[in-house]
């Protein structure tokens, strides 16, 4: 039995002027030192 494929919903962003990160975006920039974890 396969796994269909799970397709992103728009290009990685690490830059927003609005701020609106996805969870892979945040994790993505605190990889990169950009942001810490939120608390």
């Amino acid at each position: 039995m396969g796994q269909p494929p799970l397709y992103a919903r728009g290009p990685l962003q690490v830059e927003r002027a609005d701020g609106d990160y996805s969870p892979v975006e945040i994790a993505v920039r605190v990889g990169l030192g950009l942001q810490s974890l939120p608390r």
